[in-house]
C-alpha cells in the first residue's frame, strides 16, 4: 500500500489535522527546513544503495539455517529484496516524514505489513 498525497491529505482532514497542527508537531520534533534539506541529500546519496543493502541483508540471512528456513525459494527472496529495498528507500524520504506527522499508526502499520505479506 503506497498512499498518495491526496490520500494523506484526505486522512489529515478526516482526523482534523491542519497545517497549524503539522507545524506544531514539527516544532515538537524540532524538525525544520535544515532537516528537510538533510533528508533530501541523504535520500539522493542512498538511493542507489537500497537494493545492494537488501542483497547483503538476505545473503546474510540465508547463511544461517534458522533464518534460511523462512525463505522458501529464489523467487521469494527476489521479491523480498525488492520490497526491502523499497522500504529502506521510503524510510529516508521527506514524504514518509510527512505521513508520520499526520500520525497514521494503522495505515503506516498496514503499509509496513506488506513487507511480511510478500513471503
Amino acid at each position: 500500500m503506497n498512499l498518495s498525497d491526496e490520500a494523506v491529505a484526505a486522512l489529515a482532514r478526516a482526523i482534523m489535522i491542519d497545517a497549524q497542527e503539522i507545524t506544531r508537531r514539527k516544532a515538537f520534533l524540532k524538525f525544520d527546513e535544515t532537516d528537510v534539506s538533510l533528508l533530501t541529500e541523504l535520500h539522493a546519496r542512498l538511493q542507489d544503495v537500497s537494493l545492494r543493502f537488501a542483497d547483503d541483508f538476505y545473503t546474510h540471512l540465508i547463511k544461517f539455517g534458522e533464518t534460511r528456513r523462512f525463505i522458501p525459494d529464489a523467487p521469494s527472496i527476489e521479491c523480498l529484496k525488492h520490497t526491502q529495498a523499497a522500504y529502506f528507500d521510503s524510510l529516508i524520504t521527506y514524504r514518509a516524514l510527512q505521513k508520520s506527522l499526520v500520525w497514521m499508526p494503522d495505515l503506516v502499520a498496514s503499509e509496513r505489513s506488506e513487507l511480511g505479506s510478500t513471503i
